[in-house]
């Protein structure tokens, strides 16, 4: 744990951790951010005078309040009018109590420091009215990171200059774009300007194929403020600059949605509720320090630590040749080709269960092996274990099908809204704790009935807005509920079943927020496997999420997949990852000698000389833009990963446009220039010594002729260059 403290001061909290600093304090009954350094340093208070955060002259907007906080109650938007009761600092913990002059709640602003140059933010909301209340905006962090004067000669323009020039923008967004299937990663920066940016990843009912998460660059001082909402439904985020010479800034907010006409929460008289955390760092040291900070935190404080059957194990999937036609003879003889390829990891996907065959969408709810596996899964997993290989099984446990005999046995765990079923009648209630206890039942007897080594979770449908259901007098959106009841119900299955790897995956990646990536310990990137844009969902993606807990795959279920580019290229595709194969032949008879050569010789590599590299707590380095989004991009891609000691490390370089220039030179950063290095490219084959200071300096000149290319590039230390 970096150094935390927290300290209570006459107007407010000033939290701590690594070199992070964050005040806040209340001025005029307004909750506001005092500032946030990322140099360690204290303001001094002749600084923070209280006209610094009024919203009264000095160009400020009389209708922008720059609370840290965003709190809508009976309709009620609650600004002014604050004062602080108690107040608790521990160590790596905090919480100011904040009451209201005639509103009926108590809010506590709970902060914990868990690690690095990262704090933690919830709300303790507590209703202590004799009445119902409504709770129906909730922003559990908000406000303004920076106040500028720009008449004061200190900054590098003047105010005039950069108002006149688009292209230097005050203030930028950085958002994952797109929230549609395939459209995973797509990492742009948008100027925020006069008008307010609103983003709220198009209502999917989960976090979406976007992420709830926000980057603020402040071009004036170059520091970038990253949050992250740990929350798995609908959310949204509002960004304003409010530009003038006087005062000048952006004001933002980050937290859960509903539908209009809908309460977020109800709350009975004197019940509490704590928000999902919004968890948040500032960086001023570029995007390269910020991705490396944001990877140190998800490993330490958001994904569980250790995969309790091993690090980036080589994964087979059955849904190569064998999508929807499954059956126990084929399925034996593609464990044995997984097998002898060197797979470690064998996994049955969708398709394994209910009653009618090749309609797995439709059979989703009954978990008990199909009449096509006339003996069950066991021959499947004795086969698997015999080889030497680990066993995983995918359950899409929210989901219930038209064909299962769930939806004839119990049709009130459908979520409906009224008399109308929410995405076709495929959800699942989990607001319900009945059907969440079912539902958690049925996965218990499954890990168990098979000893299962991995459990993959799907989640195919799009919940939308959700249903509503009265509570109280009140109408209430079931989101928050179904998932408080969904994590909790993860958090004691990993409790029971310490030793099982859980795998996410939902229609690819579309759910990799902080509040569920906390129970599994890798995701599914993308269900979107072509190239190119496969390599920008993961450029854009890596930025966020460290490579090591993502799935990318490479194989035959996908059939453009095996199109684009020769062998060589598909497999470079997945070797900045976890990686998994989905097909190698259709038969021991049809398997090509030299595409089995191929691919055992690359599941080698990666085994011997770049899974070290990659389970090492990487440094990833992007040497193109990772946030150039995937539809709009530049010809060559290439990134880097390094262990942190400098001794190894590896880059993977693609050409993915039939334009630009035909060479590039990559320059490695993950490396020491008073070293020697071992290099060998594997495409070309040549390998060489090469001091670091010229390997750094110099770099290393690749050649394509035509797009769809791709080398790998890895160096170890060694005695003489």
């Amino acid at each position: 744990m970096a150094y935390c403290k927290m300290v209570q001061t006459d107007k407010g909290i000033r939290y701590m951790s690594g070199m992070l600093v964050y005040d806040e304090r209340v001025v005029a009954g307004r909750p506001v951010m005092g500032y946030l350094n990322a140099a360690g340093q204290i303001w001094n208070e002749q600084h923070l005078t209280d006209d610094k955060y009024l919203p009264t002259g000095g160009g400020f907007k009389p209708e922008r309040s720059l609370q840290n906080f965003r709190l809508t109650v009976n309709g009620r938007k609650l600004e002014k009018g604050w004062s602080i009761g108690q107040r608790k600092t521990e160590e790596t913990t905090a919480s100011m109590e904040l009451l209201h002059e005639d509103a009926p709640v108590k809010v506590e602003l709970l902060t914990e420091a868990k690690g690095g140059d990262w704090l933690a933010r919830s709300l303790s909301v507590t209703n202590i009215s004799d009445q119902w209340i409504t709770l129906d905006e909730v922003c559990p962090l908000a406000g303004a990171p920076w106040l500028h004067t720009l008449d004061n000669g200190l900054h590098t323009y003047s105010f005039q200059e950069l108002e006149d020039d688009p292209g230097k923008p005050f203030f930028e967004a950085g958002l994952n774009i797109a929230s549609e299937w395939g459209q995973e990663g797509d990492l742009r920066f948008l100027p925020i300007s006069k008008e307010k940016i609103v983003y709220d990843a198009a209502r999917n009912g989960r976090s979406g194929w976007s992420r709830p998460a926000v980057l603020l660059r402040d071009n004036l001082n170059g520091a970038v403020l990253c949050a992250e909402l740990a929350y798995s439904g609908n959310w949204i985020t509002k960004m304003e600059a409010n530009l003038h010479p006087g005062k000048t800034y952006v004001d933002f907010e980050l937290g859960l949605c509903c539908p209009e006409g809908q309460a977020l929460r109800v709350l009975a008289p004197g019940e509490s509720i704590e928000t999902p955390q919004v968890h948040f760092t500032l960086c001023a040291s570029g995007l390269d320090a910020l991705t490396q900070s944001r990877h140190r935190y998800v490993r330490e404080c958001i994904m569980p630590p250790n995969d309790p059957i091993g690090g980036c194990l080589v994964e087979a999937n059955h849904r190569g040749y064998l999508s929807d036609r499954e059956n126990e003879e084929e399925i034996l003889l593609d464990v044995e080709i997984a097998a002898e390829a060197g797979v470690e990891l064998y996994v049955i996907d969708a398709g394994w269960y209910g009653r009618e065959p090749n309609v797995w969408f439709d059979n989703v709810g009954d978990w008990y092996a199909a009449p096509w596996l006339p003996n069950d899964l066991y021959p499947i997993i004795d086969r698997a274990h015999a080889k030497g290989m680990k066993f995983g099984l995918w359950m899409e446990l929210e989901a219930v099908g038209r064909n299962a005999k769930l939806r004839e046995e119990h049709p009130d765990f459908i979520m409906r809204n009224g008399s109308d079923e929410i995405a076709g009648g495929r959800v699942l209630d989990l607001s319900k704790p009945e059907v969440a206890d079912w539902v958690e039942e049925e996965v218990e007897s499954l890990i168990s009935r098979y000893q299962l080594d991995m459990f993959r979770i799907d989640h195919n449908h799009r919940i939308g807005d959700g249903a509503c259901r009265q509570v109280g007098p009140y109408l209430e959106n079931v989101l928050w509920r179904y998932f408080e009841n969904f994590y909790a119900m993860l958090e004691r299955l990993r409790n029971k079943f310490p030793k099982v790897s859980f795998q996410n995956c939902a229609g690819g990646g579309g759910r990799m927020d902080f509040g569920i990536l906390r129970y599994f310990h890798h995701s599914e990137l993308s269900d979107w496997m072509h190239a190119p844009r496969v390599h920008r969902i993961f450029q854009g993606t890596m930025a966020q999420l460290p490579p090591e807990t993502l799935l990318q795959c490479m194989g035959t279920e996908v059939c453009e997949q095996v199109m684009k580019g020769d062998l060589l290229f598909q497999i470079h595709s997945v070797l900045g990852s976890r990686f998994i194969l989905r097909g190698i032949a259709p038969s021991m008879g049809q398997r090509n000698p030299e595409l089995h050569r191929q691919i055992c010789e690359a599941i080698e590599l990666y085994q011997t000389k770049l899974r070290p590299v990659l389970t090492e707590n990487c440094l990833v380095y992007q040497h193109t833009r990772p946030d150039q989004g995937i539809f709009y991009p530049e010809p060559w891609l290439a990134y880097e990963l390094s262990r942190p000691d400098r001794k190894a490390g590896y880059a993977l370089i693609f050409r993915l446009a039939d334009e630009g220039n035909q060479e590039y030179i990559i320059c490695p950063k993950g490396i020491s220039r008073n070293k020697n290095y071992l290099v060998t490219l594997d495409r070309a084959g040549d390998s060489f010594c090469m001091d670091g200071f010229h390997l750094s300096e110099k770099g290393i000149t690749i050649r394509a002729e035509k797009h769809f290319f791709s080398e790998l590039i890895y160096w170890e230390e060694c005695e003489n260059a």
